[in-house]
């Protein structure tokens, strides 16, 4: 069987904050916001991972591909803090399309995955709703406080700055919450505001679900529970260490997510996952019980792959999930014929 060179490629955040650690002297791990985890290693033999990082400090140089890989999966995923390092990825995407190397998760098509784009995008899709985001430069208090004089703004909102490397999200859900503003800093920089939807169940808690979508193939990767509308993975701990009956109910989704939410509502997401144009993706939802599913977020941002701190039970999906991204690397290096020479 042929051995795949697939290139995989991280970007350096536009702040140029890594962090580095050292689990032995001579082994350094690195790990920089806004990628996308792709794993180096998969069920499906004869692949060959390299990772190559983009961006930096340093004046960035032309990157002839003088060895050609089989493939190229673009791992730069958030195109709020990694612009830089995203468009060194498309100039590198088409400098290796010319000579006949794929590209999976195109950079182009995750620039285009920010988060007013996405919610504009998946508009008028039946049963699924879609907050609107939209984004304002260099907001002001006093344009904030203007929008919501004229009724543009309305409570609750939800405000975050557009580097994504701040507070995240804050809501405000009325005018005593208006004090949380000072949390954040109206330096010039722009931000993302959004309409709050109230998805509490009646039982008290939040729930979160996602699928993910690798290739023509969907896969359910969690159900979280959490007692915050912002629902966290430090939450499975915290919330569901405990409970059992939340346990079964993930387990249940991850076993038979097609009968849990039924044809029509796969459908809904299938058609979300499409309309964003990635190869690899991740939409996160909840269930609206008037109008079918309320969406979180849908882009190339997450990790997947990874099962750190999680139940053994997650271990399943995720086999399976590094299984189809295996095959998807290898169908799409061996259907795309290459450029001989270096």
């Amino acid at each position: 069987m042929q051995t795949i060179q697939a290139l995989k490629l991280y970007g350096i955040p536009d702040d140029n904050k890594v962090i580095v650690t050292a689990a032995q002297p001579s082994r350094l791990s690195y790990f920089a916001e806004g990628n996308g985890n792709i794993p180096d290693d998969f069920p499906v033999p004869g692949i060959r991972m390299t990772t190559l990082y983009l961006g930096g400090i340093k004046p960035q140089l032309p990157l002839p591909l003088r060895r050609l890989p089989s493939v190229i999966i673009n791992g730069v995923a958030d195109p709020e803090i990694n612009w830089k390092a995203l468009r060194r990825a498309y100039q590198l995407e088409r400098s290796a399309g010319k000579r006949g190397v794929a590209v999976i998760n195109s950079p182009e098509a995750v620039s285009h995955t920010l988060r007013e784009e996405v919610s504009e995008r998946l508009q008028g899709i039946d049963r699924l709703r879609v907050p609107r985001v939209w984004r304002e430069s260099a907001l002001t208090i006093g344009r904030l406080l203007a929008r919501l004089d004229s009724g543009e703004l309305t409570f609750p909102f939800l405000i975050r700055d557009v580097d994504g490397r701040g507070l995240g999200w804050v809501g405000i859900y009325g005018p005593r919450q208006m004090a949380k503003l000072r949390l954040l800093a109206f330096d010039g920089r722009d931000y993302q505001l959004a309409p709050f939807h109230r998805y509490r169940s009646r039982d008290g808690l939040f729930r979160r679900f996602r699928m993910v979508k690798i290739g023509e193939r969907m896969f359910p990767r969690f159900l979280l529970f959490g007692d915050h509308w912002r629902v966290r993975a430090e939450a499975r701990a915290r919330i569901m260490g405990e409970r059992e009956d939340l346990q079964e109910a993930e387990r249940t989704f991850l076993a038979d997510p097609f009968g849990l939410l039924g044809r029509e509502l796969i459908e809904v997401i299938k058609e979300g996952l499409d309309r964003v144009a990635l190869d690899i993706a991740a939409m996160d939802f909840t269930i609206d019980p008037q109008d079918g599913l309320l969406m979180f977020q849908c882009d190339a941002c997450f990790d997947a792959f990874s099962t750190d701190g999680e139940p053994p039970y997650i271990g399943d999906t995720v086999e399976e999930m590094r299984e189809a991204l295996g095959a998807l690397i290898r169908a799409r290096a061996e259907a795309q014929p290459i450029e001989s020479g270096g």
